[in-house]
C-alpha cells in the first residue's frame, strides 16, 4: 500500500487519506468512514458516516502505555442507534480496527488500508444532537491492557467459577495449601 502511494507522491499526483473504523460489534460488523459514498476495499464495504467528529488515542507512546481510544461519530443511521440501546452486549470486550486508506484525488483507492490501531471495545453511549441529529461516542482500550494481568488470573476456585460456572477442577485448591499430595500412589 505504502509503495503505490509513494509512487503516487514521487510523480506529482495528489493523494488523499482517510481513517476507516471497523467495530466488531455481537451482532454484526460494521465498517464505517468519513465518506459521502460506500467505499469498497477488497471484499470489505465501508459504510459513510458523512462526519467523523473525532477519533482520539491514536499517537504511539514510547512507554508502551496502553493509552485509550476514543471515536465519536456523527449523521450515524439507526442501525447504529440500535446497537448504542443494547451496547451492554453488544460491545463490551469485542474487538475494533482503525486504518489508514490512501486515495488518488479522484478519491479512487491507492493501494491497501493500512491498519493503524488494534483495541478492545468498552462502552457504547449516544446522544441527540439537535431534533434529527444523533452522535454516537465510543470508547476502546489498546490490545495491550491487560498485559500486567497474571497470564491464567488466579487459580482459586472463585476465578475459575466465575469464568466457567460448572467447572469444579480448582474447587479444592485452598485445602492443598502446605499439603503433600502422593500422586500416583503406587503402594498396595
Amino acid at each position: 500500500a505504502l509503495d503505490a502511494v509513494a509512487i503516487a507522491a514521487a510523480a506529482g499526483r495528489v493523494v488523499r487519506a482517510a481513517l476507516l473504523s471497523e467495530f466488531f460489534f455481537t451482532s454484526s460488523t460494521v465498517r464505517v468512514w468519513p465518506g459521502r459514498v460506500d467505499l469498497v476495499t477488497g471484499i470489505k464495504t465501508w459504510r459513510p458516516t458523512g462526519i467523523f467528529v473525532s477519533v482520539d488515542g491514536l499517537r504511539s507512546r514510547v512507554d508502551l502505555a496502553a493509552e485509550p481510544l476514543t471515536f465519536r461519530l456523527s449523521g450515524v443511521d439507526s442501525d447504529l442507534i440500535t446497537i448504542a440501546k443494547n451496547s451492554a452486549d453488544e460491545v463490551k470486550n469485542n474487538p475494533c480496527n482503525v486504518y489508514l486508506q490512501f486515495f488518488n484525488e479522484d478519491w479512487s483507492t491507492l493501494g491497501d488500508a493500512v491498519l493503524v490501531k488494534s483495541a478492545i471495545m468498552d462502552q457504547l453511549t449516544y446522544r441527540a444532537v439537535g431534533p434529527t441529529q444523533r452522535e454516537i461516542m465510543l470508547t476502546a482500550e489498546g490490545i495491550f491492557v491487560a498485559r500486567n494481568y497474571a497470564p491464567y488470573a488466579f487459580y482459586t476456585d472463585r476465578d475459575q467459577t466465575s469464568r466457567f460456572p460448572a467447572d469444579r477442577g480448582v474447587e479444592l485448591m485452598g485445602s492443598l495449601v502446605y499439603k503433600t499430595v502422593t500422586w500416583p500412589d503406587f503402594c498396595p
